[in-house]
């Protein structure tokens, strides 16, 4: 058998990175992985990361960075594991595994979180080339155009590669300032009704950024609450949709979750019932 025209070379050393990068005009593809644990990491790198189509493809583009997080920390140097757990610190890593693509001065310019096809991954990868070249571009621009220059440039980015470059967006700023009025209003709510009366009105208007916390918050005080079967079923519909707004491999464990727990609604309300009447039990008397 051949080997394959090119054998991708996958860095430990996170200044080698930036000295390469630099030296060849190209930029780094940190990859950060749980390499014998993480499922999801596991399988991008055999499906999609260790192929000769993705080689061919980041050959010429990308200095490639791994970032290992293993439960076995024997197989790493003691300055390696140092080295990794600071740069989980610095670009907000906490999800595995989570792909950035950075400059050789270590500025975030793209990337993703959790699995993605070669197609998909391709294409994320083009667009953090091009926002590459376009964040250097606003930066040639007076202030008030380069704001919106970057906002745009922004506007396109995966939340991970967001947080990882500390970037906020009009629309991030506008959405956390909703949410904190949508919990100013929640707090101040007596009653489960009236909590959940306060969630479908903040439903009604809320952006999209804020509807996973509405529906965790509706999920929560309907199941918690639950006196009936019915209002069991209630509140397993509205942790289907709490599915809808996940990334695909976090909703398919949060599905088997659902499915476990909601299987048998009258046992699930017993449960629910039992639970209160352990709180209730434990608080601390007045």
């Amino acid at each position: 058998m051949l080997a394959p025209a090119f054998a991708a070379e996958w860095m430990s050393d996170i200044n080698a990175a930036k000295a390469k990068a630099q030296a060849e005009h190209k930029l780094i593809l940190m990859d950060f992985t749980g390499s014998d644990w993480c499922h999801w990491c596991i399988k991008l790198r055999s499906e999609v990361l260790d192929k000769p189509e993705f080689e061919a493809y980041a050959k010429d583009k990308f200095v490639l960075m791994e970032v290992d997080v293993p439960r076995n920390t024997g197989k790493l140097t003691p300055e390696i594991q140092a080295q990794n757990k600071q740069l989980c610190s610095q670009y907000k890593v906490n999800g595995f595994p989570t792909l950035l693509v950075v400059t050789y001065k270590g500025t975030v310019v793209g990337g993703f979180g959790g699995y993605r096809s070669m197609q998909d991954l391709q294409a994320i990868l083009d667009k953090a080339i091009k926002a590459h070249a376009d964040m250097k571009a606003a930066q040639k621009l007076p202030d008030a155009e380069r704001e919106n220059a970057l906002d745009a440039v922004y506007a396109t980015m995966d939340p991970a590669a967001l947080a990882a470059g500390g970037y906020k967006t009009k629309a991030k700023e506008n959405a956390e300032k909703q949410r904190k009025e949508f919990e100013t209003k929640i707090m101040a709510c007596q009653t489960v009704e009236e909590w959940v009366k306060t969630v479908d009105e903040c439903l009604a208007v809320t952006m999209p950024q804020n509807k996973r916390y509405l529906l965790d918050q509706k999920f929560t005080a309907l199941v918690n609450s639950a006196e009936t079967v019915e209002d069991i079923k209630a509140a397993e519909k509205v942790g289907r949709e709490i599915l809808e707004t996940l990334p695909a491999q976090v909703a398919a464990q949060v599905k088997q979750q659902l499915d476990r727990d909601f299987a048998d609604p009258a046992a699930m309300l017993e449960r629910m019932k039992k639970l209160r009447q352990q709180g209730e039990q434990q608080a601390p008397q007045q």
